[in-house]
């Protein structure tokens, strides 16, 4: 593939500029989730536990959302890099179309259908009212939090990520600020939802705020509307596939957990226990994938090949080292972090075989995770969605039921399930990565 006029003129942002703020965004939105758990814990274990139930489903819609951002950052991205401005423009423009059409049909549905979503997770009685009200009261959130990542595109396609970082410190002040005011007013779970509510309107202000007077953006909106086809066919090319692979990870993941019940109330709570820890080395892989992403979204537009294979090799071992520092103080001082959550002795060697077995798959995850979104980046998205849904369902699944429920592994056979499915995935888009083939499939090719 050629070398486009303009691609010596591109300047890229260093990735640290993209990891760190993005790194810390993703802390400070799982923070939400837990100041919203905390909250709900004060006002009754069942109140904490009967939200619990249905915070997946949530937390699945939000990943649609930011996923299909994503696929926008990655195509307004090589228009960056291709030098098309206009293009950039369309693109930020059919983001915000998309994603305003998700979220108002997944809150209008989840609105609607709140007790039969709670009936269908297993609740019954006070706990199934707890969950159907928090959904109905959630619901208008679903909205606002799918326009908030459509108007974050445009930061994450530039490597203006200080940005979200900023919209997400001023998402927790506000959610915690306004659940204390809620909860002493005795508003009880309304007041947790309508905290988070009111939470993501303040940063869509604020995130407008930034775009018009720093000018990142010009949304031309005439231009557009004249010919939209275009734009969203090109956005749901990349956005789709992108959208489904973590998808269907998240709802294995839910049948797994289901499966995974019998194990006992000791091996459960160790679970939980250890992924929230290792939410720590989630986001820093998720971080260095999405840094990754713009460096080499902009690089393929530019029609610079080697300069992206160049990246990603090197972001390769950023990630994979800070994974297994993270991995090895979480093991190192397990003991002390499981303590903080437990003083059952059998709960804390579950947990501590768990963690140990992360230095393998926190090492795997961002190798899957960091090729795959290369992958996506480079205008190949389809092949890392198919991988992905084939490893989950193929291998990840049966694998982990099997060592977990017909052998002695427990739920360490969970934990070595996931390692093998994101090792394989990260293997297979290696290979695909180095075959070359995704020089072809920009979007401005």
């Amino acid at each position: 593939m050629s070398n486009k006029p303009q691609s010596s003129q591109q300047q890229m942002p260093p990735v640290w500029a993209i990891v760190i703020p993005v790194f810390i965004e993703l802390l400070l939105t799982f923070s939400i989730f837990f100041s919203d758990s905390y909250f709900l814990s004060r006002l009754s274990d069942q109140a904490a536990a009967s939200v619990g139930t249905v915070i997946p489903i949530f937390m699945v819609f939000v990943l649609v959302f930011m996923m299909m951002a994503q696929g926008a950052s990655n195509v307004a991205g090589q228009f960056i890099g291709a030098g098309k401005p206009e293009e950039v423009s369309r693109v930020y423009c059919a983001a915000i179309v998309i994603n305003l059409l998700l979220g108002a049909v997944t809150a209008l549905v989840v609105g609607q259908t709140a007790p039969q979503i709670a009936a269908g997770l297993g609740l019954e009685g006070a706990e199934l009212l707890d969950a159907a009200n928090f959904l109905h009261y959630i619901a208008p959130a679903m909205l606002l939090i799918s326009v908030k990542y459509g108007l974050a595109c445009v930061f994450v396609s530039q490597g203006k990520t200080i940005w979200n970082m900023f919209g997400g410190l001023l998402a927790i002040i506000a959610n915690i600020g306004l659940n204390l005011l809620f909860q002493q007013r005795g508003m009880g779970i309304y007041g947790v939802a309508l905290a988070t509510i009111l939470a993501q309107a303040l940063v869509i202000v604020f995130y407008l705020a930034v775009i018009v007077s720093s000018g990142l953006a010009r949304y031309r909106w005439s231009a557009f509307l004249s010919a939209p086809a275009v734009p969203l066919r090109t956005v749901l090319r990349i956005g789709v596939p992108s959208v489904v692979q973590p998808v269907s990870s998240e709802l294995a993941m839910l049948v797994i957990a289901a499966a995974a019940v019998r194990l006992g109330t000791e091996a459960m709570a160790a679970r939980v226990y250890v992924m929230n820890l290792a939410t720590l080395a989630i986001c820093w892989a998720a971080a260095v994938s999405i840094g990754n992403q713009v460096l080499v979204a902009i690089l393929a537009g530019a029609g610079q090949p080697q300069a992206a294979d160049a990246t990603l090799r090197k972001n390769l071992r950023i990630a994979i080292a800070g994974s297994l520092i993270i991995a090895a103080a979480l093991r190192a001082f397990g003991p002390q972090l499981i303590g903080v959550f437990t003083t059952d002795p059998k709960v804390i060697e579950i947990s501590l075989g768990l963690l140990t077995i992360g230095l393998v798959l926190e090492a795997a995850r961002s190798f899957g995770t960091l090729t795959s979104f290369a992958l996506k980046a480079a205008g190949d998205a389809n092949f890392p969605a198919l991988v992905g849904v084939g490893t989950t369902w193929l291998v990840a699944v049966p694998l982990a039921l099997y060592l977990c429920l017909a052998t002695s592994a427990g739920m360490a056979g969970l934990w070595i399930g996931l390692a093998v499915d994101e090792g394989l995935r990260g293997t297979i888009n290696y290979l695909r990565w180095n075959s070359g083939i995704w020089q072809g499939r920009s979007v401005t090719a």
